[in-house]
């Protein structure tokens, strides 16, 4: 199975490349069954998942770890969101989990994600943000979209243009934030 690093700047990516190296080290049968994963750097301008090999794993690394990044990630589709400098051994785990056709949140993201939907909760009904941080949670654990969202009873949809929605106006209050 292969395992192909692709990315915007060419410092990240080479990260990125070595800290799959680094984890193909660790755990010497990583990728000798499952499916293709693709690993992206995450300041990788205009990735197309669409454009990916059908049926690959999709694998976002970055050098600058944050939520709304995290947050973008999942949305866009990916199984995994890591930082480039993770253990070894962690890592080979979250590539591992991916191959084998799951979902891998390390747990510092999750419980991000988790307090960044908390925080939004005045922004919806108590009912809706409860039930946007059980999808995350369970998303967390390695279901998919469509599963956690059935499990839930939440449409999938929704929750997803919920989020969309949420990081918009993160990303705004940010830019509006003057910089020291």
């Amino acid at each position: 199975m292969a395992i192909t690093v692709l990315g915007g700047e060419p410092a990240t990516r080479a990260m990125a490349a070595v800290a799959v190296a680094r984890a193909r080290q660790t755990m010497p049968e990583l990728g000798r069954e499952g499916r293709d994963i693709i690993v992206v750097t995450a300041d990788s301008r205009g990735y197309d998942p669409a454009s990916s090999l059908p049926g690959s794993g999709l694998i976002v690394m970055t050098d600058r770890p944050s939520v709304v990044e995290a947050a973008a990630a999942l949305l866009m589709g990916a199984d995994a969101y890591l930082p480039v400098d993770l253990k070894p051994s962690r890592a080979a785990e979250a590539l591992d989990r991916v191959m084998r056709g799951q979902t891998h949140i390390e747990p510092e993201t999750a419980e991000a994600l988790h307090t960044m939907v908390m925080l939004a909760g005045g922004l919806q009904p108590n009912s809706r943000a409860l039930q946007i941080r059980l999808l995350l949670d369970l998303r967390s654990r390695g279901w998919g979209w469509g599963e956690a969202a059935d499990s839930v009873g939440v449409d999938a949809r929704a929750a997803r243009a919920w989020l969309e929605r949420l990081l918009q106006r993160i990303r705004l209050a940010d830019s509006q934030t003057p910089r020291p």
